[in-house]
């Protein structure tokens, strides 16, 4: 008769340890993050890459703000106007006319789903060696942007990747406190697992990397049929504990508007992990023992509780649990400027295990492929 609950108890009980041992892997991880100031030693010259469609009033707000860069070297903006049908054309004449570093790049039809295509047209139209991709609705946060980004690349030949940090502006309401929450929780798995020397994502709002990377691991032909993984896939498949660096000064991010309401926001997910698929067996087990076990944790408590489990077990393993959590949280978040959302992190972390336990599995099983 009590067989169930205990079985139920064992596994709530493993999957909370394997959360602390996971947190103490982040905590370690965490004295890798901070690489050391990198001061130029190359003159070679940055193409800033971004691909646009139907942007007209994200290009308008934020170009200027990327064409007004301190530049560092020789450097473009390269515009990849993909077939839009608004105002982006007229819009762009405008700012080439002020700024001849600006070059746009116009594709007439849209024959593919998503934007490696025009990506690749970008990438292969560049001028320099040195890539740093962004996207229409991002703003910098300041004018040393460009250079904190592109200054690992510069200073070290192995370096052939960096990865920035991308936020949300505030916003109100759950969906604003969820959506930067959701950002920063991403930003803290890729920057721990590659302090804990697994490289695997960076995110293509804020990412640099070298020409010579993309050609010599063959771009996005190896995904070019998923709709997305642009940034993600073609990281995963190159990324190695000396090739890859992070670049998270608050000069080097990156902002944009998140989205305003809840289906926006499950479409662009829905979207976004559709490519998780794709990822490297080691690190979709790594990242499903972090998800998993996470649900696991909150999930079998009402469970257990339900079927009589003494609740003073529970409440200490959920209670020694934070103590591994925050101080990590805390770490991670500061560093990115997030310590806005600490106060809020008991409700946050208890719906990332609904968005692990229901939203992820729903969204991998939906049928159909995923637009631009």
């Amino acid at each position: 008769m009590h067989f169930l609950p205990n079985i139920l108890l064992l596994l709530w009980l493993l999957a909370t340890l394997l959360q602390m041992g996971l947190w103490v892997w982040f905590g370690r991880a965490f004295r890798r993050i901070l690489p050391p100031e990198h001061a130029a030693e190359s003159n070679s010259g940055v193409s800033v890459i971004i691909c646009a469609r139907n942007a007209a009033a994200d290009l308008q707000e934020n170009l200027p703000f990327v064409l007004e860069q301190q530049p560092p070297n020789p450097w473009e903006l390269l515009l990849v106007d993909d077939a839009s049908t608004d105002e982006t054309p007229q819009v762009l004449q405008g700012f080439q006319e002020k700024y001849p570093h600006l070059r746009v790049i116009r594709i007439t039809e849209k024959t593919q789903v998503g934007k490696k295509h025009a990506l690749s047209t970008g990438i292969r139209a560049a001028r320099y060696p040195l890539l740093l991709l962004t996207d229409a609705d991002c703003k910098p946060a300041s004018r040393n942007w460009l250079q904190g980004m592109v200054a690992p690349l510069q200073s070290d030949a192995q370096t052939e990747i960096v990865a920035g940090y991308a936020p949300f502006y505030p916003a109100p309401g759950l969906l604003g406190l969820w959506s930067r929450f959701e950002v920063a929780w991403t930003a803290l798995l890729y920057t721990a697992f590659w302090g804990g020397r697994r490289p695997y994502m960076a995110v293509g709002r804020n990412m640099a990397l070298r020409k010579t990377l993309f050609e010599r691991s063959g771009g996005f032909s190896a995904h070019a049929h998923l709709p997305s993984g642009d940034d993600d896939l073609l990281v995963n498949a190159t990324a190695t504990t000396s090739n890859m660096q992070l670049a998270i000064a608050p000069e080097s991010f990156v902002f944009s508007v998140s989205k305003s309401s809840w289906g926006d926001w499950f479409r662009q997910k829905t979207r976004h992990l559709g490519a998780s698929g794709a990822y490297k067996f080691s690190d979709r087990i790594l990242l499903t023992a972090v998800g998993m076990s996470h649900c696991v944790h909150y999930g079998l408590i009402p469970i257990t509780l339900a079927l009589g489990a003494p609740w003073a077990y529970l409440l200490a393993g959920y209670l020694l649990r934070w103590v591994f959590v925050w101080p990590g949280y805390r770490r991670y978040f500061t560093t990115f400027r997030e310590g806005y959302l600490l106060p809020f992190l008991p409700l946050l972390d208890g719906l990332l295990a609904l968005y692990y336990g229901a939203f992820v599995p729903i969204v991998l099983l939906l049928p159909g492929k995923k637009q631009w």
